[in-house]
């Protein structure tokens, strides 16, 4: 048992001795700094061995910047292996695109040993956040837990599926926010394998994607948990077996 202790610990020192930096600005597709936002770092190759370290998640998850990025969108993220990584931001409350997704071709960083980058700047541009309202007249899903799987969401050509959000819960349903690009027509994925869906006027949907022109998806973005979402979609009962 204590060779075993004795090897783990040399192989946290190693992998420690061994990682990188990234640090770097974020800001918004007019060039203003975002502050506030969650900025990570996912590993998209390496080629080293993923170690296994205790107490520490994988080495290909993704590593998140020390804080939230500052006043100026700086950011600072710690602990990278040797590899290739792409930068991804999120910050849901301001509709901004992550780049991860939305970008095609996200800010890639090739990270050596012991190294330093600097002066990374990432873009993530300002989207707008549709609400799209699942109404649950009569109790389907808090009378079946086990069953919601009702999955809302969009896509992009680099991403097939980016899941929504739950922005706002009640007995007669919830309120999902997904943020799509300003100004482009976009379609909103709304699908369950254990329940009937329809529209707002109860027509059962014949497909799960629901169109929203760009008409729609202005410059201005939709306040998370208005009293009108955008779209309205319905659980009619359970789906046929």
């Amino acid at each position: 048992m204590r060779q075993i202790t004795i090897l783990l610990f040399a192989l946290a020192a190693t992998a420690l001795g061994q990682t990188g930096r990234i640090t770097g600005t974020v800001v918004d597709d007019a060039g203003a700094a975002i502050s506030g936002a969650s900025v990570t770092a996912a590993l998209w190759s390496t080629p080293q061995p993923i170690q296994l370290v205790p107490g520490k998640p994988p080495a290909f998850m993704p590593v998140p910047a020390n804080a939230l990025t500052g006043s100026k969108g700086e950011f600072q993220i710690e602990g990278l292996l040797t590899g290739k990584y792409h930068v991804c931001v999120e910050k849901p409350e301001a509709a901004m695109l992550n780049p991860c997704l939305w970008a095609d071709a996200p800010v890639r960083v090739d990270v050596t040993t012991g190294a330093t980058f600097s002066g990374v700047s990432v873009v993530a541009a300002k989207g707008v956040t549709v609400n799209v309202r699942v109404q649950d007249a009569k109790g389907l899903l808090m009378a079946n837990p086990a069953l919601d799987d009702v999955r809302v969401g969009t896509f992009h050509r680099v991403s097939p599926f980016i899941p929504g959000q739950v922005s706002d819960r009640d007995p007669a349903g919830r309120t999902m926010s997904v943020i799509v690009p300003r100004g482009q027509a976009a379609s909103i994925s709304v699908s369950s394998a254990s329940f009937a869906l329809a529209d707002e006027k109860g027509v059962p949907l014949a497909s799960t994607e629901i169109p929203v022109s760009a008409a729609a998806v202005g410059n201005a973005a939709v306040a998370v948990g208005a009293a009108t979402p955008a779209v309205t979609v319905q659980i009619t009962g359970p789906k046929a077996k």
